[in-house]
């Protein structure tokens, strides 16, 4: 039987934000999207902290720059769940999880933040988690030193 995750959402925050309203054209209708997630843990707080970095595009100029963080507290047992000698091991399906709330958070965030601006009709577009996080995350809890 596999074992449930205890956890809350201990932070959320924005750590970077911009538009550049002048370099968007709603007439070209065409916006690309680059992301990159990385993921990051605390141990003594037993946190998983999860950060999602986004940009828009429209003709190679940067339009709007979002990054996003959550950070999760685990409970004790579901934090030592995850340790397997020196590393902090989440198996994908657990990550995905993570990987999801981190996602919609950001969709909610950027949605909120673009309201009453001309970029308010660039939206994130709904992903399939299952094609973003497709293996385990290994993080090694030594430094090399």
């Amino acid at each position: 039987m596999e074992k449930t995750v205890n956890f809350r959402i201990a932070d959320i925050t924005t750590s970077q934000f911009a538009i550049f309203e002048s370099d968007f054209n709603p007439g070209i209708g065409e916006v690309e999207m680059d992301s990159n997630y990385s993921y990051g843990i605390i141990p003594e707080q037993r946190l998983f902290i999860s950060t999602l970095s986004i940009s828009f595009y429209q003709k190679e100029k940067v339009i709007i720059k979002i990054e996003t963080n959550l950070a999760f507290e685990l409970d004790e047992q579901s934090f030592a769940s995850f340790i397997k000698g020196d590393k902090f091991i989440m198996e994908t399906d657990k990550l995905r999880v993570f990987t999801s709330l981190l996602y919609g958070a950001t969709r909610g965030i950027l949605a909120a933040k673009l309201e009453n601006t001309p970029l308010k009709t660039v939206i994130l577009p709904l992903v399939d988690i299952d094609t973003i996080t497709t293996y385990p995350l290994e993080i090694n809890l030594t430094q090399n030193g």
